[in-house]
């Protein structure tokens, strides 16, 4: 299938650097020509309304997909949908995403919307294309609503991002520095209430093997990016293949920048610690949700003591990490 990528969001932003010359900052398009605050007719950040219908009109595509990455823009969908269908009124309408996993009945009940995908959609999706194409039934492949999800039981089995389809240097440009964000593993086998996690991965970790790992950060180094953000649920979960990534790091001799969102601060102790600075990392990700053990516990559900927590950051803090 010939695909376009079009994000709306970094489409609509200008780098700008700071007068003072101390700082790299974005500002939309709009705020450098109006000033008035950077959003547009429709109050979201990025492209216009009437670039991005005028952009959805050239390609002309036969089926939109719609990612919807975090439900707090879940309120932007009507609007998208209704621009989508105005550029092109008789293209399909898929939604896929984060949100669109655990809302999908809610989605499908908007106007104009055509599918909702649930999980992950590498495999998802071209079967549902697939039957689009050739007028076969879609209600009874897993992860089209309403069918249940599958997932992805090897994750080496999908290709990496299609980093090719974007525009590198635009992230780069904007982000202030070059990062690119990386997963190399999926799900956590945990049950913390606040999370929509196990939701949407079944309580199962599936990871990269290190070789993949490994291929994917120097494929990223060769697009010219020196920082890397592991984006992963859980990424330390198995300790051993988490210290063979960084040990694969370290003997590269990459010199990259690194830094992690989620990490099991039971799998973190001196050794791995020391890994991690040698590795690039500058600073240890501590999710600690509350100072007190009964809420950590009855409250959170979550399995982590206020000592375990005090542990990780004095020994980082020994290493020359900050927590």
């Amino acid at each position: 299938y010939n695909v376009r990528i079009l994000d709306a969001y970094i489409g609509g932003c200008t780098p700008f650097v700071m007068t003072n010359g101390n700082h790299n900052v974005w500002y939309t398009i709009q705020v450098l020509q109006n000033r008035k605050g950077g959003f547009t007719e429709d109050g979201v950040v990025g492209l216009s309304s009437n670039l991005f219908k005028g952009m959805i009109a050239y390609e002309q595509p036969d089926i939109v997909g719609i990612s919807l990455m975090f439900s707090s823009i879940h309120h932007t969908v009507p609007m998208i949908v209704r621009l989508v269908k105005e550029a092109v009124p008789n293209t399909i309408v898929v939604l896929g995403g984060a949100h669109a996993s655990i809302a999908a009945r809610e989605l499908l009940e908007l106007e104009d919307v055509d599918y909702v995908v649930m999980g992950e959609g590498e495999v998802v999706f071209p079967r549902l294309l697939h039957a689009i194409e050739n007028h076969e039934p879609t209600d009874n492949i897993p992860g089209v609503y309403p069918t249940p999800f599958e997932i992805i039981p090897s994750l080496d089995d999908i290709y990496p991002p299609a980093y090719q389809m974007v525009p590198v240097d635009h992230y780069f440009a904007v982000l202030g520095r070059r990062e690119v964000v990386m997963i190399t593993s999926r799900g956590c086998p945990f049950s913390c209430r606040f999370c929509s996690v196990p939701q949407s991965s079944h309580r199962r970790w599936r990871a990269h093997s290190i070789d993949r790992v490994l291929a994917e950060i120097d494929m990223v180094k060769g697009f010219g990016a020196t920082d890397i953000m592991f984006e992963d649920d859980n990424i330390s979960l198995n300790k051993a293949r988490y210290c063979g990534i960084l040990e694969g790091i370290i003997k590269q001799r990459w010199r990259l920048k690194l830094g992690a969102r989620n990490i099991l601060l039971t799998t973190l102790d001196k050794e791995v610690l020391t890994l991690m600075k040698r590795a690039g990392f500058t600073k240890v990700p501590v999710s600690a949700e509350s100072g007190c053990d009964r809420v950590l516990a009855e409250e959170m559900g979550k399995k982590l003591t206020i000592a375990e927590t005090e542990r990780v950051v004095r020994e980082s803090v020994e290493v020359g990490l900050k927590p």
